[in-house]
């Protein structure tokens, strides 16, 4: 399954089509949490693509610095930290390992929160597109792209 989630975010993230279908796609928390930190990477990517644009302003820049900084907190972990953040592929690992209520507990929290640093990082890259542009349009408002995320994801986190 995991190869089949790689192609479709391969495909095309940036558009909810392939990021939708990724999320539907996975079965279980460790594939959520796989597509979770590959729709990261994504962002990341997009983000600094366009942080490397000459007319991109250095606090455009810096805004998508820290907003990638703290959502990587939450996907990637931050040893740190105090208390430490595990990552989310810790978090899986540990759950298998130990297959208890509680780490299945503690790794759909991790997810959700994910999730949430995810659509403000999200909001920061459109925010940024659209000040280049000069409109508004297309930035997401609310919690919407966290709230759809959850959806695709399913009732498991």
């Amino acid at each position: 399954m995991k190869y089949a989630i790689t192609l479709i975010l391969a495909g095309a993230l940036a558009g909810c089509v392939s990021t939708k279908a990724a999320y539907n796609e996975a079965e279980n928390l460790r594939e959520t949490a796989y597509v979770l930190t590959e729709h990261y990477a994504a962002v990341i990517h997009e983000a600094a693509d366009l942080g490397a644009q000459p007319s991109t302003p250095e606090t455009v820049r810096q805004a998508l610095k820290a907003s990638a900084n703290a959502t990587a907190k939450f996907v990637k972990g931050d040893e740190n930290a105090v208390p430490p953040v595990p990552s989310l592929l810790d978090l899986v690992n540990n759950y298998e390992a130990l297959g208890s209520a509680a780490s299945r507990e503690e790794l759909q929290a991790a997810i959700r929160n994910a999730v949430h640093a995810m659509d403000g990082f999200i909001k920061e890259l459109r925010l940024a597109q659209v000040s280049l542009r000069g409109s508004t349009r297309g930035v997401p408002s609310g919690n919407a792209t966290s709230d759809r995320i959850m959806a695709w994801a399913g009732g498991d986190i």
